[in-house]
């Protein structure tokens, strides 16, 4: 027997020997019980009420990881804060002096700083090859080399100030010079193989 929707077959009840309020037992033959449009309506808002207790735990949850991420982003401004105190102080205008090598004249080295009443070193390093006369704090960019000159034997370039770190006083344009080259390269080099009988 074909059901329409909304009533239900008798024997989808509780149990056999229940009864509905209408007086049709759940056990009879044939006995169609009406589903009511509350029925209905009750089933519908349990869903609608179980999808919004899960909307309701992803929100929580998303809250829960923006709160545990704001308090982690405090943590580590406070930790920047204190790192500060203790690496010295809030003294701002700090005046430092040239990077003085340990031995010989370039390497690892300190430089001091003075702010106020307070004094600071730091670890440094001045270069060991040719940059070496302008110091690890001035900071040039150089154009290309120029041609090697028949007269002196070297090729020039100059390098134009970039940057100057810890009050540096840097030269606004320095020239380098390095020696020509003795060897001339050959562009054509002979094949493996070519000229052997």
């Amino acid at each position: 027997m074909p059901y329409s929707a909304g009533w239900l077959p008798a024997g989808l009840g509780e149990g056999a020997g229940s009864s509905h309020p209408l007086g049709c037992a759940f056990s009879q033959p044939g006995c169609v019980i009406p589903c009511d449009s509350s029925m209905q309506s009750e089933a519908g808002s349990f869903a609608a009420a179980d999808a919004m207790k899960g909307r309701m735990q992803v929100r929580g949850l998303l809250l829960l990881l923006a709160l545990i991420l704001l308090a982690a982003t405090a943590e580590a401004g406070k930790n920047k804060k204190e790192k500060a105190k203790k690496d010295g102080s809030e003294c701002e205008d700090w005046r430092w002096g040239p990077c003085v090598p340990n031995s010989k004249d370039c390497g690892l080295g300190y430089r001091e700083g003075t702010c106020k009443d307070e004094s600071k070193k730091l670890k440094c390093k001045i270069p060991c090859n040719w940059k070496k006369k302008f110091g690890a704090d001035c900071k040039y960019k150089f154009e290309s080399w120029g041609g090697c000159s028949a007269q002196t034997g070297v090729k020039t370039r100059s390098g134009i100030l970039k940057k100057a770190l810890y009050n540096a006083q840097c030269e606004e344009i320095v020239y380098v010079t390095k020696p020509c080259s003795s060897k001339i390269k050959s562009k054509s080099k002979a094949k493996k193989g070519k000229g052997k009988d």
